[in-house]
């Protein structure tokens, strides 16, 4: 199969675009990132194969339009074969027309296409730079395992199959698993056996059963008696916890000295602290005001920040402005979608109309699927002439034959008739008279038929027939006359037996030709007969093409065909105005989206809120940013204004400043809280005492005196991280001591269980019951398991077959590139039937496996195994080769050998290389070249 040309009408970024492909290939498309090639190879894929609903839908064209497009291919044993897809006809579904004008279906192209499907195509003759991707990504486990997959099917969905085949065995049966199936069925019955063992063995074990349950419970008892003395002393350790920093509070207060930076002799100027309160009074209704004006500035600058906050950008404005302008125009245009939407329903009802008069059995529909070209009313108008000449013809040559036949009756009548006076007549003389007399009479008769039968030579040789046929009758009427002549003349007696049987001979020779007409005016029949039926069969093509006209007479047709005419204009017409209100439905649609957008990036909209309210809201929302812009520039002056005074104030501030520094710098006081701090210094010591004396109050009132005399909480402080540690080991011996009496709780139950069963004598008949039931279930899973180990070797037959088949072949022409690829340091690929297992030599016969070699390396034999395993199949299925942009990790030098490779491969098969490299064409100067724009 090779492709010949594209027409795309819609498919992601290309709409009305065709291409058309040299014979000669490889065929370059080049172009860079977004420019299409990735589209144009799915649209390929999408025409040749479908695609589901939702993923025709991601390549609507933005601009609107159809999806969809034609190919044109050569497939040989058909020929040239038109494919057309498009996203709403048939769903889908692709239809074929051939050379000869027929139209086929959806099934037609898969048998056309041999049977190839998009993932066995996508996996033989498809090849990009995400494959080496998947490779290391894929499911195969080792490299080894991925390149024998590829040399064996080109992809993973035979070892899928047999993974899935084992994971379900694995789910049923595991020689040493437990959660399979069928092992825990098995399990399950071993437990059984051992439970019925077990219930008829400790029938005789009762009272033992009592005894041990006795010596259970005493050590359940001895365990809740240490679990409770462990809850105990966590718990005193957690009220420990719990006042801990009560603790360490206390002794830092309790070993307080002097050295934490506690100021020492010092020396206050006289009325020192007096004179620092007056100047603090002082400096008050200064430092008062000079904060309200502070906070003045600052609220006029918060308010001046919230405004510029709220304030867009002056692109955003201006954006929203020209959107505002933009709404008038969208008003107006939506004005003329519904005055579009009125004219497009009118002239719908008036196609109904016409179409409902014409009486035919087409709908507005349907309208859509026909063309009505200006050629088909003469073909029309000749089918009705070729039937009515036809017809005329045949009844002409029926009439004929028929005249024919009468005249071969009368002859052979006149034979008979002279065949019994030959015998019968006695008088020479009379019989010479009456003969004479008879004969003439025949012969005047046979003259007048004979010159019928000339206007009929006459007729039949201007409607076609042969000459041979007129020089016949010719040379009749000759013999005829001649005859005439012979018998004018008075006979002898003794010659008119002879006349006679001259007579009856040259009578029978005439019947003779007569019933050659009349075999000639058969054929004839027979001819129009057939050409009438082929007619029927050309009128019949026409009514498969144009169904509604199976219930109209042919004659019809022509006067029908103005009208019909008609009627699709209308319809052309009435899709071009619904064209033109989808356009305006788009510019509407894209203003709509446009200040939706706008308003939603803004805060300003919801999704579902109309347009009008969105730009009634865009509206308000500038008058805001024009009247914000306003306020800005006055706040700005007043910001200014303000800080005039501030700086004013603050110069009247400084003085007194200036005094407090120095009284703070004569006590050596860096803050007024360390001035104050002398003063206080007296204080300060009796409120640590105090503090003391209060904590130690609070942890007595909150531990127990065994508590504080145990862990000497007033004589030394208290670790948290060896507190922590101990409470820690605490939980782990509660948690212990909680397992071991849960498990003396659980043999306690057990050996309860046990007795109860053994009291209860029917369990033993039951259990039985269910080990019966169990084992007929556990036969049907044996069997399930045994039809998927049948299966897993089938296709692993399959898989040996297709390697004695294909692989050799796929593995010669895989050596030969990755050779020419790796410059002959690797010449050999070996595959083990068995073991699976996938080797390379080098050329020092060492043998290495993938997984030994480094990454161009192997990217190297994936792709030599790749190119091989397309180069094997073409021989089978010849489909063309899509390579993108896959070679684009090889050097210089490698990559020109791939191409030497793809240059040798589209000598013989249509190959298209997709790439974003200009250098890439330059490999092929004298092959086709399209570059994307």
């Amino acid at each position: 199969m090779k492709l010949i040309a594209a027409e795309i009408y819609g498919f992601g970024k290309w709409q009305n675009e065709r291409f058309t492909f040299q014979e000669q290939s490889p065929i370059i498309i080049n172009g860079a990132n977004e420019t299409g090639k990735s589209t144009l190879r799915r649209f390929f894929m999408f025409v040749l194969f479908g695609s589901p609903p939702k993923e025709r839908e991601f390549f609507q064209p933005k601009r609107g339009g159809e999806i969809g497009g034609n190919l044109e291919i050569c497939v040989p044993e058909i020929g040239i074969l038109w494919i057309e897809r498009t996203h709403r006809k048939r769903n889908g579904e692709a239809i074929c027309r051939l050379e000869n004008g027929e139209e086929r279906g959806e099934d037609f192209l898969k048998h056309a296409l041999g049977g190839m499907t998009r993932q066995v195509f996508q996996s033989i003759y498809a090849f990009d730079t995400d494959d080496l991707a998947y490779f290391y990504d894929s499911k195969s486990g080792t490299l080894g395992e991925a390149l024998m997959n590829v040399a064996m099917v080109g992809s993973d969905h035979i070892q899928s199959a047999e993974q899935w085949l084992k994971e379900r065995q694995a789910e049923l049966f595991k020689p040493n698993g437990k959660k399979p199936t069928i092992n825990h069925q098995i399990e399950k019955l071993t437990s059984q056996a051992k439970d019925i063992s077990n219930l008829e063995a400790r029938e005789q074990e009762y009272g033992k059963l009592i005894e041990q349950k006795q010596q259970t419970e005493a050590r359940l008892a001895r365990a809740k008696e240490e679990l409770d003395a462990y809850n105990y002393a966590y718990r005193e350790l957690e009220q420990l916890s719990q006042v801990l920093q009560l603790i360490e509070a206390y002794h830092s207060n309790s070993t307080h000295r002097d050295e934490g930076g506690r100021l020492h002799s010092l020396d206050f100027p006289e009325n020192g602290l007096e004179r620092f309160r007056q100047l603090n009074e002082a400096i008050l209704p200064m430092e008062s005001e000079y904060r309200v004006l502070k906070e003045r500035v600052d609220q006029y600058t918060s308010d001046k920040q919230r405004l510029e906050e709220e304030a867009a950008d002056s692109e955003t404005v201006q954006t929203a402005q020209a959107l505002c302008q933009k709404g008038e125009e969208w008003k107006q245009l939506n004005q003329k979608m519904e005055n579009l939407s009125h004219q497009i329903n009118e002239r719908s009802r008036t196609l109904k109309a016409d179409l409902t008069h014409l009486s035919i059995n087409l709908h507005v529909d349907d309208l859509e699927d026909y063309t009505f070209p200006y050629y088909l009313e003469s073909q029309w108008e000749e089918l009705i002439q070729s039937r009515q000449k036809l017809q005329q013809e045949a009844d002409e040559s029926t009439a004929n034959l028929n005249q024919v036949k009468r005249q071969i009756e009368y002859y052979q009548t006149y034979v008979n008739q002279l065949d019994h006076r030959t015998y019968n007549d006695h008088s020479p003389s009379s019989a010479s008279s009456d003969w004479l007399n008879r004969a003439s009479h025949k012969l005047v008769g046979a003259i007048l038929g004979l010159t019928g039968a000339g206007f009929l030579t006459s007729w039949l040789f201007e409607g076609g027939m042969g000459t041979d046929v007129v020089l016949v009758i010719l040379i009749l009427m000759l013999s005829v006359i001649s005859t005439y002549l012979i018998l004018s003349q008075k006979p002898k007696n003794t010659e008119q037996g002879d006349a006679v049987q001259w007579s009856v001979q040259h009578t029978t020779d005439h019947v003779r030709q007569l019933n050659l007409d009349k075999i000639r005016l058969e054929e004839q029949a027979h001819q129009l007969e057939h050409q009438l039926a082929g007619l029927s069969s050309h009128i019949e093509t026409h009514e498969s093409y144009y169904p509604f006209l199976s219930d109209i007479p042919l004659e019809k047709w022509v006067t029908l065909y103005p009208s019909l005419k008609h009627a699709k204009n209308l319809s052309l017409y009435i899709q071009d105005l619904k064209q033109q209100s989808m356009e305006m439905e788009a510019t509407a649609s894209s203003y709509e989206q446009e200040i939706k957008t706008f308003l939603l990036k803004n805060n300003r909209v919801l999704k579902n809120e109309s347009v009008q309210h969105c730009l009634e809201k865009l509206k308000t929302w500038v008058a805001r940013q024009e009247q914000i812009e306003e306020e800005r520039v006055h706040l700005t002056a007043l910001i200014g204004k303000e800080k005039q005074k501030v700086d004013e104030l603050s110069q009247r501030i400084h003085p007194y400043k200036e005094k407090i520094n120095m009284l703070m710098h004569q006590v050596g006081a860096e803050t007024e809280e360390d001035y104050y701090q002398a003063a206080a210094q007296a204080e300060s010591e009796q409120d640590r005492l105090d503090k003391l004396q209060s904590l130690s109050e609070q942890i007595r009132g909150a531990l127990p005196a065994s508590t504080l005399e145990r862990f000497n909480v007033f004589e030394q402080p208290i670790d948290p991280i060896d507190l922590q540690e101990r409470m820690n080991e605490m939980e782990r011996a509660i948690t212990a001591c909680e397992e071991s009496l849960e498990g003396l709780r659980q043999q306690q139950a057990d050996m309860k269980s046990s007795i109860k069963d053994m009291e209860q004598s029917e369990k033993l008949g039951s259990l039985k019951h269910a080990f019966a039931a169990d084992q007929d279930r556990l036969n049907k899973q044996a069997r399930e398991w045994a039809v998927y180990q049948v299966a897993d070797q089938l296709i692993k037959k399959a898989k040996r077959v297709y390697q004695d088949e294909y692989v050799p072949d796929i593995v010669n022409a895989a050596e030969e590139i990755f050779t020419r690829l790796t410059a002959g340091n690797y010449n050999k690929i070996i595959i083990d039937a068995n073991s699976e297992m996938l080797q390379v030599r080098n050329q020092d016969n060492q043998l290495f496996q993938p997984a030994e070699l480094s990454r161009g390396t192997t990217d190297q034999l994936y792709v030599a195994l790749r190119i091989a395993l397309g180069i094997t199949m073409m021989k089978v299925n010849p489909f063309p080769f899509f390579v993108d942009d896959a070679f684009v990790h090889f050097d210089s030098n490698r990559q020109a050998v791939m191409m030497k490779v793809m240059t040798e491969l589209a000598d013989h098969h249509q190959v298209m290389i997709f790439t974003t490299r200009t250098k890439t064409a330059n490999h092929f100067p004298n092959r086709q070249n399209i570059a994307l724009q």
